[in-house]
Order: structure tokens, then C-alpha cells, then sequence
């Protein structure tokens, strides 16, 4: 009699954390279903800021390399040179928080931030765009491969970093910089374990870059 109840309750605790396990399950499946609803992608393309209509806002801001070094407060090279732009919107049309620049590689190399090096933290809807001019100032003559990484939130406060590779160089005398997008990266969700834009960039090695 005693070993068909000890049976029975251990039959049911069993029965009853199978129950609970599978309620946890669908819990995190659902949680995480709801986080790829609302994962910000976002997309790239180039534009050339002397072709734009003139009641357009010209740009949000500069990402400049001077001297081995990032800084986002310069802005006396527009003025010499013919511009292109890195234009950053929302592909999936959900809403992004806390967009900035987090860093930028050269030629496999990520570049240091200077002091001057003060990205802002925006907010994207819709059909908001966010339009970037980058700049190498230490120009070699030569084609440049760029890994720019931004990070952002999506509505429930998970962060994500996206990659832009892309080749840079400079024609006509060195007086107009051109900009490729070499393809398009996944958003990425910070979770402890991410990698550098250097091992990112191992990738890229046809470019003929040592690494």
C-alpha cells in the first residue's frame, strides 16, 4: 500500500514538473519569438550629398581617421572635398533607440577613439534616416577596407550591434571620396560573447590586407 502512494506521488511530481519545464519552454519561445518581431534591421546604401535636394538636411553627422585616430567633430574636410554619404534607416520599420557609433576598423586594424571622438545617441523611426559622412584623412592612395560597427535597442531594451564593410578611396586628385558597401550584415545581439571588428574582419582577406 505504502510503495503504490510513494509510486503515485512521485508518479505526479514528475508529471508535475514535466508541466513546468514545458510552461518555461513556451515562455522563453514566446519571449523570444517576441524579440525577433521586433528586431531592428537596419540598412545601408550611399548617397552623394551634392545631389540631394537643397531643403534636405545635408547630414547628422562625420566620422573622420586623422592621424591613427577616430573623432566625430571635424568637419573642415567637407569643404574641400566632393562628399559621399552613409545613409542608415530602418529596414523592418520598427523602432531603434540609443543608435550610435561604436567603433571603426582600417584595413584590419580597429582605430583608436580620440578625445574628440563623441558619438550621440539617436532614436529612428519609420521612415527616419540618419545620414553619416566618413572621412579618412591618412588616405594612402590605395583602396581601404572599412568596418564601421553601430549599436542600438530595440523597444524592449535588448542591445544589437550591425556591421558595414565597406572599401574607401579617393579620386580626381583626391578631392571627391567614394565609398562601396562590400555586402550586408545581420544584427547581431549582444550577448557577452561577441567578436572584435578585427576577427570580423578576417573575412574580408581577399582584399589582399594582412591581417
Amino acid at each position: 500500500m505504502w510503495m503504490g502512494l510513494i509510486g503515485a506521488a512521485l508518479g505526479g511530481w514528475f508529471t508535475m514538473a514535466g508541466v513546468l519545464v514545458t510552461i518555461y519552454k513556451q515562455e522563453e519561445e514566446n519571449k523570444e519569438d517576441k524579440r525577433l518581431e521586433f528586431m531592428p534591421v537596419l540598412k545601408f546604401c550611399i548617397i552623394d550629398m551634392h545631389n540631394m535636394d537643397e531643403e534636405e538636411p545635408m547630414f547628422d553627422a562625420t566620422l573622420s581617421r586623422l592621424n591613427g585616430e577616430l573623432f566625430t567633430s571635424g568637419f573642415e574636410f567637407i569643404e574641400q572635398k566632393k562628399c559621399k554619404m552613409i545613409e542608415i534607416s530602418i529596414l523592418n520599420n520598427v523602432c531603434v533607440f540609443d543608435f550610435t557609433i561604436e567603433g571603426c576598423l582600417i584595413n584590419g586594424k580597429e582605430m583608436k577613439k580620440g578625445i574628440f571622438f563623441n558619438p550621440d545617441l539617436r532614436r529612428l523611426v519609420e521612415d527616419e534616416k540618419y545620414r553619416l559622412i566618413f572621412d579618412n584623412g591618412d588616405y594612402t592612395n590605395t583602396n581601404e577596407f572599412c568596418l564601421i560597427r553601430f549599436s542600438y535597442k530595440d523597444i524592449f531594451g535588448h542591445q544589437y550591434y550591425q556591421d558595414l564593410p565597406l572599401v574607401y578611396f579617393e579620386v580626381n586628385s583626391n578631392t571627391e571620396h567614394c565609398l562601396e558597401i562590400r555586402d550586408v550584415k545581420a544584427p547581431i545581439l549582444v550577448s557577452g560573447n561577441e567578436r572584435s571588428l578585427e576577427q570580423v574582419a578576417k573575412e574580408y582577406c581577399d582584399y589582399g590586407i594582412l591581417f
